[in-house]
C-alpha cells in the first residue's frame, strides 16, 4: 500500500516536528524562568514557524488517511491510528505503534510545559501589576503614611505617588 507508506513517512516527520516544538517549548520556560525576553522571542518566532510545519504535514496526513479509509472502505473520519493499526499488517503496525507513541508523549509534554509557562507569565503580569499598583498609589497599596485626606496641617488631599495615575 503505497498510502500506508506514505501515511508512516508523514508521520515521522510530524514526530520530528513535535519533538522539536517540545525542545523551544522548553527553551520558552527556561526563558521565562530567566526573564530572558530576547531569547523568548526568538523561541515564540521559531516556534510559529514549525507550527505552520506540523499544519501542512497534517494536510498531507489527512490526505493520506482519506485514501487508507477508501482502501479499507471506512469513512475517513472513522479511520483513527488505532484502528489502522489493527488493519495493517504486523511490521507496520509496530512502526505505527512507536509513532503514535512518540506523538502523544510529545504532545502531552507540550501541553504540560504550556501549561507551566502559562502560569509564569501570570504570575509575571500579577508582580508587573503589583509593581504598578505601588508606583501609581493604586488601591492595594500598602504605604507608610496617613490615610489620604488627614495629611498634616487639616488639608485635604491624596497621597503621595511615584508616578500620576494619569501615566
Amino acid at each position: 500500500m503505497d498510502a500506508l507508506n506514505n501515511m508512516v513517512g508523514v508521520l515521522r516527520e510530524e514526530v520530528e516536528i513535535y519533538r522539536d516544538l517540545m525542545m523551544l517549548v522548553e527553551k520558552t520556560n527556561q526563558a521565562l524562568v530567566k526573564h530572558n525576553l530576547e531569547e523568548l522571542n526568538k523561541m515564540l518566532d521559531s516556534q510559529q514557524l514549525l507550527l505552520v510545519q506540523a499544519g501542512k504535514f497534517e494536510e498531507r496526513r489527512q490526505q493520506h488517511q482519506q485514501e487508507l479509509a477508501a482502501s479499507l472502505g471506512m469513512p475517513a473520519k472513522e479511520l483513527t491510528l488505532t484502528k489502522l493499526i489493527e488493519q495493517v499488517p504486523k511490521e507496520k503496525a509496530e512502526q505505527l505503534k512507536v509513532l503514535q507513541n512518540d506523538l502523544v508523549a510529545f504532545v502531552d509534554k507540550i501541553n504540560a510545559t504550556n501549561k507551566q509557562n502559562e502560569e509564569l507569565i501570570k504570575d509575571s503580569l500579577k508582580y508587573i501589576d503589583y509593581t504598578m499598583q505601588l508606583f501609581t498609589g493604586g488601591e492595594d497599596s500598602k504605604t507608610y503614611h496617613k490615610k489620604p485626606g488627614n495629611t498634616e496641617g487639616g488639608k485635604q488631599g491624596h497621597s503621595s505617588r511615584i508616578f500620576d495615575r494619569k501615566v
